[in-house]
């Protein structure tokens, strides 16, 4: 895995190359700017010879190595969360196929997938992390903690579900959280928090791109991203099939091997929703007009809050 830094046009030209038992080896052509929070990392996939992997999973099952950024699918959902058919186990060797760094995932109001995530990481090598989706009254939001082992029951730290969003945002920005809007705009898949989004403190980040979610969705999600000064990011929402996985990630600038990692990154802004298998040459309408509505018969966003301190 070969990545450069390109600082003259503030774009990270990233050349990332991967390979695993059962697949060809692949590269990734990433482009991202760092400047606009509406900027997203678009990658480019196709496949080339094998090459020796300096990062990323090995066939051996090496794990990463320390000295890259990463790709990590941010929202993966186990059969903890009601609906949900996939095992920890089976997303990890699929994310290892796909040539992702790791997964996060994130269950509807528990952690009880906890033990067998850190098995499943024990048995692949794959960074594997873990979070909760946390109900409110306002929409979800991704919550991810330092140590989640060491929490205390959700229903005794958050209350019965629903609950009020900003009572349960304080709370889990108290708990020490970074807390993600998860898909803010899709009335489909859960009470959208859509432009009450203006309204709460505590977010760290908005998921910009969800695998499952219209594009015209999560276009919004980075609208609202870029008026708040907030990062976006982005996951697959996986649920139901591992041909879910990977639809959408989230790039780290730098490696991480823990939930403490994840939540630093977060905080500190150096992520990006990554848009995979994309032209580089075609980004988003939204990410390529900025000011620009999508609809222009929707009423002007609150005035843009400060960015917090820290975030670059």
């Amino acid at each position: 895995m070969e990545r450069q830094w390109n600082s003259s046009s503030e774009d990270w030209d990233t050349t990332l190359s991967t390979t695993s038992r059962s697949a060809l080896a692949r590269s990734h052509r990433v482009m991202v700017s760092p400047s606009s929070s509406r900027s997203l990392a678009l990658v480019a996939e196709k496949t080339l010879t094998p090459v020796k992997v300096t990062g990323g999973v090995s066939p051996s099952g090496e794990g990463v190595s320390k000295s890259h950024p990463m790709l990590i699918d941010l929202h993966v959902q186990t059969t903890r969360t009601p609906g949900g058919t996939l095992r920890p186990l089976e997303v990890l060797v699929r994310a290892r196929a796909l040539g992702l760094d790791g997964v996060a995932f994130a269950d509807l109001d528990t952690l009880q997938a906890l033990p067998d995530v850190r098995a499943a990481a024990a048995e692949t090598g794959l960074v594997a992390l873990v979070g909760l989706t946390l109900s409110t009254t306002q929409g979800r939001f991704l919550c991810f903690f330092d140590d989640p082992g060491r929490l205390a029951p959700l229903a005794e730290l958050f209350g019965p579900a629903p609950r009020p969003a900003a009572a349960a945002l304080a709370r889990a920005v108290t708990l020490g959280a970074a807390v993600v809007a998860a898909h803010p705009y899709d009335r489909t898949l859960a009470p959208a928090v859509a432009d009450a989004v203006f309204t709460l403190d505590g977010l760290a980040a908005l998921e910009g791109l969800h695998g499952r979610s219209s594009h015209a969705t999560n276009d919004l999600a980075v609208e609202a991203a870029d008026h708040l000064g907030l990062p976006c990011v982005g996951g697959s929402g996986a649920l139901t099939s591992l041909d879910q996985l990977g639809t959408a990630a989230t790039l780290l600038r730098d490696p991480i091997n823990d939930e403490a990692g994840l939540v630093r990154q977060l905080r500190a802004g150096t992520c990006w929703a990554a848009a995979l298998g994309v032209k580089l040459s075609g980004t988003s309408e939204a990410a390529s007009r900025p000011g620009t509505r999508r609809d222009a018969s929707r009423p002007p966003r609150p005035t843009p809050r400060s960015r917090p301190a820290g975030r670059s």
